[in-house]
């Protein structure tokens, strides 16, 4: 059996209102992912802020989930949004993955 850091084991749970500011802090990842000409870069922040907004609100409500990645030290690593939403052709319910972003230190990382 290999010999794994812990500190590199990822811990996969549930966000709190406590992980707002982490949560927060990773708008400015979205706007690094690149942007198509034709969008408007103050608009495309705006749009950023918001989905990250409703993600951090997400956090208290019940239908929606919102989990944080961290390793076993505490070190918050990234978050996943997921919310549902009604299928425009079908009608059904589906889930939808609306956010999912990383720290900078966290980006490019192996999962042991």
């Amino acid at each position: 059996m290999p010999n794994i850091n812990t500190a590199d084991e990822i811990y996969i749970r549930s966000a709190t209102t406590n992980d707002i500011p982490f949560i927060q802090s990773l708008v400015e990842r979205f706007a690094h992912v690149g942007m198509p000409p034709w969008r408007n870069p103050e608009q495309m922040e705006q749009f950023h802020q918001r989905s990250i907004q409703e993600a951090c609100n997400a956090i208290t409500n019940l239908t929606d989930l919102v989990l944080l990645a961290e390793n076993f030290q505490g070190t918050r690593l990234g978050f996943l949004y997921a919310t549902s939403t009604q299928d425009f052709f079908t009608g059904e319910l589906q889930g939808y993955i609306a956010e999912v972003a990383v720290s900078v230190q966290t980006e490019g990382k192996k999962v042991p």
